[in-house]
């Protein structure tokens, strides 16, 4: 009982220090989801981004068979959409994992997502922040990596801007 108390008293319910998951055993915590879904935003109807992709529900450019979305398609539910969502994170979860060679964090590993959803798998397997976070996860100049993303087709985009700004204060956010 004492041992369990102590537990519940000292850790709130988290894994202590010595039980922290390796990176290679983290999923894309609810937090993450949430954060992806709040700044790609949710559209029923097919729309052109600002790079001039077409994409649907939450910034899905294919369905679940690998069609691409097309500007002529019909609405979808927000359930699919959530599923398409989950489809897409997974994906870039899988890959954010294999391009990444150092153990990073839940929050690490939450940004980095978001950026590869947003940026797309060419981008982040040549980007000098993937090179930094191999190199040493906790490089403050990570910072300013995230922030070089923050251009659509040439121009910089506020929206943009304030997601890296948010993906940098995640990724750097400590995990108590």
């Amino acid at each position: 009982m004492l041992v369990i108390t102590f537990f519940m008293l000292f850790s709130h319910g988290e894994l202590l220090p010595h039980e922290k998951q390796h990176f290679s055993e983290l999923k894309t915590s609810t937090n993450g989801v949430e954060f992806i879904k709040k700044h790609e935003g949710f559209s029923a109807v097919p729309y052109e981004c600002l790079a001039s992709v077409v994409a649907i529900g939450y910034g899905s450019t294919t369905y679940e068979n690998g069609k691409p979305v097309l500007l002529s398609d019909p609405p979808i539910t927000k359930k699919t959409a959530n599923i398409l969502l989950m489809k897409n994170i997974r994906k870039y979860e899988k890959w954010v994992k294999k391009l990444v060679k150092t153990n990073i964090n839940q929050n690490q590993l939450d940004a980095l997502v978001s950026l590869t959803y947003n940026i797309g798998i060419g981008n982040i397997k040549k980007s000098q922040l993937l090179k930094l976070v191999n190199s040493d996860p906790n490089d403050p100049e990570i910072r300013h990596e995230f922030l070089k993303w923050r251009k659509a087709s040439g121009k910089v985009v506020r929206g943009l801007e304030m997601r890296r700004q948010e993906e940098a204060e995640l990724y750097f956010k400590p995990i108590y």
